[in-house]
């Protein structure tokens, strides 16, 4: 796909205004058009009337709406677990609940900010994701309070005013892949999100010596999870690498050994955290330079590390290894 729009050659680390956009555009697309064949197989084998849920589909791949909501996201992986274990019950209730909902559950105009699990779906999906990236913790996030909410979104605000001012391009990248900033109450600084719920990114309120620093922190968490949603849009097309699923290597950033995947996720968005904070510091755009340069030393530790494991044990593709190559030039651009 990419050869024949000629994107190949403009993936890279380093943000570029309209990339993000084109591929956010095919993974809508690819989304659409698959979860359109999972609903007309379910309506065969089990003689289910979707034509509704058809009918908003063709909706959405006729023009397509600036984001098609996490929830939807959510939606479809469930419905394609249900049918690849084959749980015929669990099939057609997802197929009832899809057809109770209207077109607006499916798209969404315009990014929003809003508290964690205010809808029904998000808590299960999020527990899940956590655990499977940062294994049993003793993670117990809420939802904010009104004035933890309005605090952290003027906090929200501010990092990315800051972020437009150095780099326009990953400004961009953000508005163009995030659908939802959905804020959390949290006894440990986290951030999350997945493709299980493309488009919402789940960012915690900085707790103990970091509150002092919240905007650099959210500042961190937007380019971190963003460049994660950039990476995920390409590997619906290439897969990157070739290693062995079950293989572990050390991880730059995790304490347990990571899928070699999970290292080249780390050393791309590392790469771009890197470069942001950078600029910030070019720029003499934050408060406390000593903090922000111990910030940025560790996170070059943390790339380095990173690097070399790919580096030596990696099986790149083509791609893979271009954008790999890339992240070196990302994390050293001023």
């Amino acid at each position: 796909m990419f050869s024949q729009t000629g994107l190949h050659n403009k993936l890279s680390a380093i943000p570029t205004v309209g990339v993000a956009d084109l591929l956010h555009n095919h993974y809508k697309t690819k989304l659409i058009n698959s979860f359109n064949k999972l609903i007309i197989y379910v309506a065969e084998e089990l003689n289910i009337d979707a034509s509704s849920v058809l009918h908003h589909l063709k909706s959405l791949s006729d023009e397509l709406p600036q984001f098609l909501t996490p929830w939807l996201y959510h939606s479809y992986f469930k419905l394609r677990n249900a049918i690849m274990n084959d749980e015929a019950e669990s099939v057609k209730n997802l197929i009832t609940e899809l057809k109770g909902k209207p077109i607006n559950c499916f798209q969404q105009h315009a990014r929003t900010v809003l508290p964690a699990f205010t809808e029904d779906w998000e808590r299960n999906a999020f527990n899940e994701e956590v655990e499977a990236s940062f294994g049993e913790h003793d993670y117990a996030p809420l939802p904010p309070c009104m004035r933890q909410f309005t605090a952290l979104s003027s906090h929200l605000e501010n990092a990315t005013t800051l972020i437009a001012a150095v780099d326009a391009p990953m400004a961009d990248e953000i508005n163009i892949l995030t659908a939802s900033i959905r804020l959390l109450n949290n006894n440990n600084t986290l951030a999350a999100t997945s493709p299980k719920f493309f488009g919402a990114i789940y960012i915690s309120m900085p707790e103990r010596d970091l509150k002092q620093h919240q905007v650099l922190v959210l500042v961190d968490h937007l380019v971190h999870e963003t460049s994660h949603l950039f990476l995920n849009t390409i590997l619906t097309h290439d897969p990157l690498m070739l290693n062995d699923e079950n293989a572990r290597y050390s991880s730059p950033i995790r304490k347990d050994p990571r899928p070699m995947l999970g290292i080249y996720h780390a050393v791309f968005v590392l790469s771009r955290v890197i470069r942001i904070l950078k600029r910030i510091s070019e720029f003499d755009l934050y408060h406390d330079a000593d903090f922000l340069n111990k910030c940025i030393k560790r996170f070059i530790r943390h790339y380095e590390e990173g690097f070399e494991t790919v580096k030596q044990h990696g099986i790149l593709t083509d791609l893979g290894n271009d954008i790999f190559k890339s992240t070196r030039e990302c994390s050293l651009s001023s």
